[in-house]
């Protein structure tokens, strides 16, 4: 059964594209240029029972370009 669930909401694509990822695989979605790419890490932490989150700066797969950075970790619906 599906614990996450994402979309690419804008795009050059007709109709949106969705992913799905359980508890156990959590769900990563990448958005890159050819200057590095921004990554999106969705899991659930078992031992806290609580949504985790990851965001960070990774480099291009391509081009080799970009930087390795957090930009920002947290609970997911809980307020910073």
């Amino acid at each position: 059964m599906s614990h996450f669930y994402g979309t690419i909401s804008k795009s050059s694509r007709k109709n949106p594209a969705t992913a799905r990822g359980t508890a156990n695989t959590g769900l990563t979605v990448e958005a890159a240029s050819m200057k590095g790419k921004i990554k999106v890490s969705i899991f659930h932490d078992a031992p806290s029972g609580e949504d985790q989150f990851v965001i960070s700066q990774n480099i291009h797969d391509y081009s080799g370009n970009g930087i390795e950075q957090i930009i920002a970790t947290g609970t997911i619906g809980e307020k910073k």
